[in-house]
């Protein structure tokens, strides 16, 4: 299994086919390296879903997740 983990680029880097051929270069890398399914994580409503639809991906689930400051460990 392949994991692509949100595709980014700099607002000045947009539109210019960047993130399409990063991601279908990672996919490709993917499957030669012998994954039998590849999943692209990415925001549900992001504006690049378009853009991941287009080269192949399609929604399969919902996962969640979180972000939070480090726990300080010095207690």
């Amino acid at each position: 299994v392949g994991y692509i983990d949100h595709v980014v680029t700099f607002p000045e880097a947009r539109r210019q086919g960047f993130a399409r051929a990063l991601a279908r270069h990672a996919a490709s890398e993917s499957a030669t390296a012998g994954a039998g399914r590849t999943y692209l994580l990415a925001e549900r409503d992001g504006h690049a879903t378009v853009l991941y639809r287009s080269i192949g991906f399609r929604p399969v689930t919902t996962i969640a997740s979180w972000i939070t400051e480090p726990i300080d460990a010095s207690g």
